[in-house]
C-alpha cells in the first residue's frame, strides 16, 4: 500500500494503522520534508513530489493508495502553490494510480474543504456542505469602534 503525504500528522496516522493490521507500507515524502513521524516505524519511504506527474508514474502498482498529500494553512502568499498541490497534485496522484492499475484509492481531505455547519444538529457533513470561514475573522474583543 501506498500513503502519500505518509510522514504527515494524518498521513503518519494512516501509517500506524495499516502496519498494526500488517500491511506492507510505502510513504511518500515530499521533497526536503521530514520523515520524524514515521521514525521507529517499518515502513518503506520514497521522495515524491506529487506535482511531477512523471515522477509519479514510475512508481509501481499497487493495491491500494491513500492520499493524504496536501498543502493546508489560511491566507498563503501564493494560492497558486495551493491549488497546484491540493487540486492538480491529487488528479496526478489519481492519474498514476489508474495508469497503474490500483484497485482502490482512498481520498483524505479536511475539515477545511467540509464545512460542518449541519453537524451540530447530528446531520453528517457532505460533499455539499459548504465551509464557512466566517469564524476565522470573528472578533475576539467586546469592545465597538
Amino acid at each position: 500500500m501506498v500513503v502519500t503525504g505518509g510522514a504527515g500528522f494524518i498521513g503518519s496516522a494512516v501509517v500506524r494503522a495499516l502496519l498494526g493490521r500488517g500491511a506492507a507500507v510505502t510513504a511518500t515524502v515530499e521533497p526536503g520534508g521530514g520523515t520524524e513521524n514515521l521514525d521507529g516505524l517499518d515502513v518503506d519511504t520514497t521522495t515524491v513530489d506529487i506535482v511531477t506527474r512523471r515522477r509519479l508514474r514510475r512508481r509501481r502498482r499497487r493495491s491500494l493508495v491513500f492520499h493524504v498529500a496536501a498543502l493546508y494553512g489560511f491566507w498563503p502568499r501564493d494560492p497558486t502553490l495551493f491549488y497546484d498541490v491540493n487540486v492538480a497534485g491529487s488528479r496526478n496522484v489519481i492519474d498514476a494510480a489508474v495508469a497503474a492499475g490500483c484497485e482502490r484509492i482512498a481520498y483524505t481531505s479536511s475539515v477545511a474543504t467540509i464545512g460542518l455547519g449541519g453537524t451540530a444538529e447530528g446531520t453528517p457533513a457532505t460533499e455539499s456542505s459548504y465551509a464557512d470561514v466566517a469564524h476565522l475573522f470573528a472578533r475576539t474583543s467586546s469592545r465597538s469602534t
